[in-house]
């Protein structure tokens, strides 16, 4: 359905479905899910079973929360988490762009489920804790721009809503260089707060307990609690290159 929704034509819509399929093969998702999760009755479960699979899990400052009241997957990621320059120096970009591809095939995989339970169009959200964001992330996001162009070009009209929150003064000018990357129709989704983010939350029928305490709420069990450093030598020994073994 994403793949209607964000094009003008059938015509262009059935190319962009090819492309994608090209790129599926190529990248070997199959394999990239069977190697990070385990699937259930209800989605993917992440369950990474190489040694690859396990850093990149350790690291990767991104994860699913309980499902919406609409019934849809819910990703969490938190910019004082993520070890950017750790990430550089090791070269794990790539990597860690597995783990992606991973949670956005889960998020797609979840919504469908969903959506076909509830007999409805289901789609995810998507939240984003900006706090500690400063404006030297822009000298990285050359490395993630492959990130961005499989959630543009492979899982496009993935979510309903973006919420970025505890947004410093600086993201109007990281915003100036991150959003011209990102398609025109998730641009539109995404909605940037400061600290006065519950009411917003709640409109987009997400359950504030269910939250990390970090957000106000009373899950104690994130990974996104602390700051996930990345050890120096963390690559060593393993394939860090992108796509399924």
């Amino acid at each position: 359905m994403g793949f209607v929704t964000c094009t003008e034509s059938l015509e262009e819509a059935q190319e962009m479905i090819l492309k994608a399929q090209a790129w599926r093969h190529e990248a070997k998702v199959d394999s990239i899910m069977e190697e990070w999760g385990q699937l259930g009755k209800d989605g993917w479960q992440l369950e990474p079973k190489s040694p690859r699979a396990r850093a990149a899990a350790e690291l990767f400052a991104a994860e699913r929360l309980p499902d919406d009241a609409l019934g849809g997957p819910v990703m969490l990621g938190r910019f004082s988490s993520v070890d950017m320059p750790g990430i550089s120096r090791e070269n794990l970009a790539e990597l860690l762009q597995n783990q992606w591809v991973f949670m956005l095939e889960d998020m797609l995989h979840s919504a469908h489920v969903a959506s076909v339970k509830k007999q409805r169009l289901v789609r995810g959200s998507t939240i984003i804790d900006a706090s500690g964001l400063r404006l030297s992330v822009i000298q990285y996001i050359a490395e993630y721009k492959p990130w961005l162009d499989i959630m543009n070009n492979d899982y496009p009209d993935l979510v309903r809503s973006v919420v970025v929150l505890n947004a410093p003064a600086v993201f109007v000018q990281i915003w100036k260089v991150l959003s011209v990357l990102i398609s025109p129709l998730t641009r539109e989704k995404v909605r940037i707060v400061g600290s006065d983010y519950t009411q917003l939350l709640q409109e987009q029928g997400l359950d504030l307990d269910s939250l990390p305490v970090f957000l106000g709420g009373k899950y104690e069990g994130s990974r996104l609690n602390s700051k996930l450093t990345v050890p120096k030598g963390a690559a060593r020994g393993l394939n860090v290159s992108f796509g399924g073994l």
